[in-house]
């Protein structure tokens, strides 16, 4: 019974090996194709590039919106921050609040420093909160279009990125540092001092302009200010009498797209 026992496993065991030998064998792979929405960086940042220039841009935010309404899945916005150079990409989205899967994907995007600027007033988590974003300063902006099909990762189409808002410039003149050393100020103690009034001359691309003539310590300020830009300005510091110029000061301002920039100035001459 051993013996009888043990050949009959071995014949099984043959038989088994030539039919595996002799048998084709197919291979499945599971695939689950991609069902989304994509705006690529590319297209998107075309004619601005990725970098950390005032003009280029370093960060971009991208929500998913129906109507005026945050796209939620699961209580939770679709939205995310990306790296200038990375696509933005939005997998299985379910229906928005019109029952439809037609979506608007609202970008701001922001230089490295605008992005710096209001990183710690929580941009990075306002991503997913269309109202809560709008609440910052984007330095380009715009909303793409898309409509999410089944097993198709659909491309977006975007408007180009226009300027995020008026951009503007100021500068203190409550007091100005001298090239000897000394302090030229508007008060002392509340008196007047040095100088009573600014007079501000610009030129910016090449074209110059004016401002009107401001009383300090009240700021010199330009806006809305052409962006981005590189603005030079003069200042005329005036006394009281309203004829003698106590001094001199160029100052220089790189604009921002919705931001307000703080001039450099020379020491008064």
């Amino acid at each position: 019974m051993k013996a009888s026992n043990a050949i009959s496993v071995l014949g099984l065991l043959a038989l088994a090996g030539m039919t595996a030998c002799g048998a084709t064998t197919t291979t499945t792979t599971a695939f689950t194709p991609i069902t989304g929405v994509l705006v690529r960086s590319d297209a998107l940042v075309s004619g601005f590039g990725c970098g950390t220039r005032p003009d280029q841009i370093y960060k971009f935010a991208a929500v998913v919106t129906q109507g005026n309404e945050t796209l939620t899945i699961g209580g939770v916005g679709v939205g995310l921050l990306s790296d200038c150079f990375a696509d933005a990409k939005f997998a299985n989205l379910v229906a928005g609040p019109d029952g439809t899967l037609s979506f608007a994907v609202q970008i701001y995007a922001f230089s490295k420093e605008a992005y710096l600027a209001q990183q710690q007033r929580g941009l990075d988590t306002a991503v997913t909160d269309w109202s809560k974003l709008q609440k910052f300063r984007p330095t380009y902006k715009t909303s793409c279009r898309a409509t999410q099909q089944q097993d198709v990762e659909v491309l977006a189409v975007c408007d180009p990125l226009r300027s995020g808002g008026p951009a503007s410039i100021r500068i203190d003149t409550t007091q100005f540092p001298t090239a000897t050393g000394g302090t030229l100020k508007c008060q002392d103690q509340g008196k007047p001092k040095d100088y009573a009034t600014v007079q501000a001359f610009y030129s910016v691309n090449g074209a110059p302009g004016e401002l009107a003539p401001v009383t300090c310590p009240e700021p010199v300020v330009v806006t809305p200010a052409a962006a981005p830009a590189t603005y030079t300005l003069d200042l005329v510091l005036v006394d009281l009498t309203g004829v003698r110029v106590v001094g001199t000061v160029r100052c220089t301002a790189t604009t921002i797209p919705g931001l307000e920039s703080t001039a450099t100035c020379t020491p008064a001459q």
